[in-house]
């Protein structure tokens, strides 16, 4: 179960230093993404040297300053789709790698992984009697350090959130949580019961929310709007939230989209 807490609101700052939507084409904060330095695998590539012909050398390191990460495991599998190689997940020797010998040429598709994280996956070339040598970049930091562009709202995609999507039905779930009865009721807000509690699909109410939730000059996004009755509104962007350390925010209006506290979760 997850840590949540109740935090006075504040207005979150632009997220990776975006700029406002632009008027044609694509949006001026996705132009303007360039990723971090470190986010690129280092591969490396030379003729076999050893009579088990095509190889693999596979090495994880951390974006933030390139140090080798201990412990890591790794998954190869057939690109696009097949079987992984060995077992479906194996662990680095003492020495950080893991050597992966006797392969087809062909390409296949590498994930890294470990503890304190984000997953890492990347997609390989074998070319017959080399040895192909990667380090794959794991990032510790990933609200800082950015591999992907920021997920805001394209032109071409509504601002609510629909039930579909399962970051509709998590805030949904979390805003259940403190509908009467409840041990955990919500300063500042009148009581709810669970049947006031419903997903808004209404895309005016969406934007109003959008607005409300990133703050003057931010750019469009797409959030997750839950209506609780008459007491008020949970709101969530839930791909480029605002956060505290480690939890995003969902922000708590009442029913004339005052911000009265944000939940921390």
């Amino acid at each position: 179960m997850s840590c949540r807490c109740i935090l006075p609101f504040v207005t979150g700052a632009l997220l990776g230093g975006a700029a406002c939507h632009g008027s044609a084409g694509a949006p001026s904060w996705l132009v303007s993404f360039r990723p971090h330095p470190g986010c690129a695998s280092i591969v490396r590539s030379r003729p076999a040297t050893q009579p088990t012909g095509t190889s693999l050398l596979l090495r994880a390191a951390a974006m933030s300053d390139g140090t080798p990460i201990e412990g890591a495991e790794f998954r190869v599998t057939e690109h696009p789709v097949g079987d992984s190689l060995g077992s479906s997940w194996q662990r680095a020797n003492e020495g950080s790698a893991l050597l992966l010998s006797g392969l087809e040429a062909r390409t296949y598709t590498l994930e890294a992984r470990r503890l304190g994280y984000t997953l890492r996956r990347e997609t390989v070339s074998l070319v017959e009697g080399t040895e192909i040598s990667v380090v794959l970049m794991m990032n510790d930091d990933p609200w800082s350090i950015r591999c992907q562009p920021p997920r805001y709202r394209l032109p071409d995609e509504p601002a609510c959130v629909g039930s579909s999507e399962p970051e509709a039905k998590q805030v949904l779930e979390h805003a259940m949580i403190y509908a009467a009865p409840t041990e955990s009721p919500l300063p500042e807000l009148p009581t709810f019961q669970s049947s006031d509690v419903a997903l808004v699909l209404d895309e005016a109410t969406c934007e109003r929310a959008a607005r409300a939730y990133g703050g003057s000059g931010s750019p469009p996004r797409r959030v997750v709007v839950i209506r609780l009755g008459s007491a008020g509104f949970f709101v969530e962007d839930p791909f480029e939230p605002h956060r505290a350390g480690e939890f995003s925010l969902t922000v708590v209006y009442d029913s004339k989209w005052r911000p009265l506290f944000s939940l921390a979760g």
